[in-house]
C-alpha cells in the first residue's frame, strides 16, 4: 500500500560524474568488425570516449568496467586485452571473451588461496566478479538463457569469496519485503556496535549491488556504515525471484529503512540514500515518502531518458526523424504496431537501443 507521508525537506545533491579514461597499447588493436546482422547508424551521439570500439554502447560498457580499476576490482591492461578480442557489436563475442577473462582470474584466485596467498586470491576474485558481471551484460535478449543466472552467480560467488578475505566487517542480509526478502550487504566501520551514520546505496536499471562495493568503501572510509540492496527489477530480485520494477519506489525504500532503523548500529537521525543511474530517479521518489531519510544523492547521470530515446529514433531516420516528443507519443497511441516496428528497426541498427529494449 502506498504511503501517504507528506513530502519533507531534505538535502538533494545531484552528482554528475564523468570519468574519462585514456590508455595506449603497444600492440596494434585489430580493426573492429561489424556483425553481419548489425548496420551501424551513420551518426552516433556518444558522451564517452570511443575506446577500442566505435560502437557507443560497447565503448561505454568497456569504460564502465575500466572504472572498477580505481578500486582494484578491474585492471586496465586486462580490460583492453579482452576488448581487443571482441567483434564489434557482437553480443555473443562480448560474452565469450569476458567470460574467458573472468574464468582465468577465478582459477587464479583459487590457486592463490590454495597456496595460502590470501591477498592475491582476494584481488583475483574481485576482478573475476567484475569480469563475469561484464560478460553477462548483453545476454538478456533471451530471458530464459541459462547463462544469465549462471554467469550472475559466478560473479556473486567470486565477489563473496573476495569479501571473505577482506578486512572490512560485513553481513549478508535479507530485508523483509512483502512476502519475500530483498538481498543486501551491510558493511561496517568496525564490529564495536556503536551507532553510526548510515549510507544506503542502490543501483539502477541494469546494475547489481556487488558493483556498488567501491561506493560502500568510500562511505566506510568516511565513518559511515553502509547498506546496499537490490529491489524489484534489479540483480537477484529479477533474475531469481522474477519480480519486475515498480514505479512506486517508496514501497521499496520504506521497508529498507524499516530494516536499517531497526539495527542498533544505525543512527536513526542520520540516514542518507544514494541512488545511482536509474536509481537516481527512483531514490527521490522513495525519499519523498520516507521522512527518516535526512539526505539524498540523486546520481542519475541522464537528465531525461525519454529525450535520449527520442534522439535515438531521430538518428535512425525513417518517420521518426523529424518528430517531436508529443508527436511520437501520439504515434504510439494511434498506431502502436507501426511504432513498435520502428523500434525494432532501431534495435537492428543501434546496439544501445537493442540492449535497452532487451534488458
Amino acid at each position: 500500500m502506498q504511503s501517504n507521508v507528506p513530502l519533507t525537506p531534505f538535502i538533494i545533491i545531484t552528482v554528475i560524474a564523468i570519468a574519462v579514461i585514456s590508455a595506449g597499447c603497444t600492440a596494434p588493436v585489430p580493426e573492429p568488425q561489424v556483425s553481419p546482422s548489425m548496420t551501424p547508424l551513420p551518426s552516433q551521439a556518444c558522451d564517452c570516449p570511443q575506446l577500442v570500439f566505435s560502437d557507443p554502447e560497447f565503448a561505454f560498457e568497456l569504460q564502465r568496467t575500466l572504472a572498477a580499476a580505481y578500486s582494484g576490482e578491474a585492471d586496465i591492461g586486462e580490460c583492453l586485452a579482452t576488448a581487443s578480442r571482441i567483434r564489434e557489436g557482437d553480443f555473443e563475442s562480448w560474452y565469450t571473451e569476458w567470460k574467458k577473462t573472468a574464468d582465468h582470474f577465478r582459477h587464479a584466485g583459487d590457486a592463490s588461496l590454495a597456496a595460502g596467498h590470501n591477498v592475491s586470491a582476494r584481488e583475483a576474485y574481485y576482478r573475476a566478479a567484475t569480469y563475469y558481471r561484464t560478460a553477462e551484460f548483453f545476454l538478456h535478449g533471451n530471458p530464459s538463457d541459462p547463462r544469465i543466472v549462471d554467469t550472475w552467480l559466478d560473479s556473486r560467488n567470486a565477489f563473496r569469496d573476495a569479501l571473505a578475505l577482506d578486512t572490512v566487517p560485513y553481513e549478508i542480509v535479507a530485508i523483509p519485503y512483502g512476502n519475500t526478502t530483498l538481498p543486501g550487504y551491510f558493511y561496517k566501520v568496525d564490529n564495536s556496535g556503536i551507532p553510526r551514520r548510515l549510507l544506503i546505496v542502490q543501483t539502477g536499471f541494469d546494475g547489481c549491488q556487488e558493483e556498488l562495493h567501491p561506493y560502500a568503501m568510500e562511505g566506510i572510509r568516511r565513518g559511515y556504515n553502509v547498506l546496499t540492496f537490490e529491489g524489484p527489477g534489479q540483480g537477484e530480485v529479477i533474475r531469481v525471484q522474477h519480480i519486475p520494477f515498480r514505479a512506486d519506489w517508496e514501497n521499496v525504500i520504506i521497508p529498507v529503512v524499516d530494516y536499517a532503523a531497526g539495527r542498533p548500529d544505525v543512527r536513526r537521525d542520520s540516514i542518507t540514500l544514494w541512488g545511482i543511474s536509474l536509481g537516481g530517479y527512483l531514490a527521490p521518489r522513495g525519499a519523498a515518502y520516507e521522512p527518516r531519510i535526512r539526505a539524498l544523492v540523486a546520481d542519475a547521470g541522464t537528465y531525461d531518458i525519454g529525450q535520449n530515446l527520442l534522439e535515438g529514433m531521430k538518428r535512425s531516420g525513417g518517420p521518426a526523424a523529424n518528430m517531436t516528443e508529443r508527436e511520437l507519443q501520439e504515434w504510439l497511441k494511434s498506431d502502436p504496431a507501426s511504432f513498435n516496428s520502428a523500434i525494432r528497426e532501431m534495435m537492428a541498427a543501434d546496439t544501445g537501443t537493442r540492449w535497452m529494449n532487451e534488458q
